[in-house]
């Protein structure tokens, strides 16, 4: 017997998937399990294609029922002064 415990993550979440498809399956995981003002950090801010999902209202509405929450970071990551961007960026989950 498979034992899942589910957890509501309040503060602060931070994935690296790599994959697109892996991205979508975390965020329809994980997403209603974050408790409002929680930050929704990801290692793949430089991969535009990857982050235009959450940017993407038709796939959040009819996935998540909830508004896209947009990312910080696109394209270049947070400016953490280590070279020419961080590939770290975020969202917020409002609710």
């Amino acid at each position: 017997m498979i034992k899942i415990t589910f957890y509501l993550y309040k503060k602060l979440l931070f994935i690296d998937v790599d994959l697109y498809s892996s991205l979508k399956t975390c965020l329809q995981f994980i997403w209603s399990r974050l408790a409002s003002g929680c930050y929704f950090f990801s290692h793949e801010a430089q991969d535009v294609p990857f982050t235009s999902l959450f940017f993407n209202k038709q796939w959040w509405q009819t996935h998540l029922v909830s508004k896209a929450p947009c990312f910080v970071g696109v394209d270049m990551g947070l400016l953490l002064g280590i070279g020419e961007g961080s590939s770290i960026g975020y969202t917020k989950k409002i609710s």
